[in-house]
């Protein structure tokens, strides 16, 4: 019961913050100023919610293909797509000289490779492409660390 109860509390904080996030952060802010009212804010608080859930389900097939351990299951994800935000961050803290537009870019760029390489050691972990001892650049790319 302690871990179930443990689960849906991890549950409710996330499913509240993106509910949050995208109502407050995203949605009133790219709307004309005083014509949100609150029973919109709920609504796409609500509708947020259900796509969050629909990804969670969607990723269950998901997870045992990224290994038999539940640490590897955890860290694997965000080591792909943590080396570009932290790297914007890094040099938007450290150099007066990158742009908001260099930086987007750079998330762009950083995010996609990080997907692509995601996906691809997704792909050969379910056998859809052989790319292990095999030669060329996905091969590589997928055997690196």
């Amino acid at each position: 019961a302690s871990m179930i109860s443990a689960l849906m509390s991890s549950l409710a904080s996330v499913f509240n913050s993106c509910a949050t996030i995208m109502a407050l952060d995203v949605y009133k802010k790219h709307r004309p100023a005083g014509t949100v009212s609150e029973r919109e804010l709920v609504w796409v608080g609500r509708a947020t919610v259900v796509v969050v859930a629909g990804l969670s389900m969607a990723w269950l097939p998901v997870i045992p293909l990224l290994g038999d351990q539940l640490f590897v299951w955890i860290q694997k994800p965000p080591s792909y797509f943590a080396p570009p935000i932290f790297s914007a961050y890094l040099w938007g803290a450290l150099s007066s000289k990158v742009s908001a537009r260099g930086a987007g870019w750079s998330l762009a760029v950083g995010l996609s490779v990080g997907l692509v390489r995601f996906l691809l050691e997704i792909a050969h972990e379910t056998e859809v492409l052989a790319l292990r001892g095999g030669a060329g650049l996905a091969a590589a790319f997928v055997e690196a660390n």
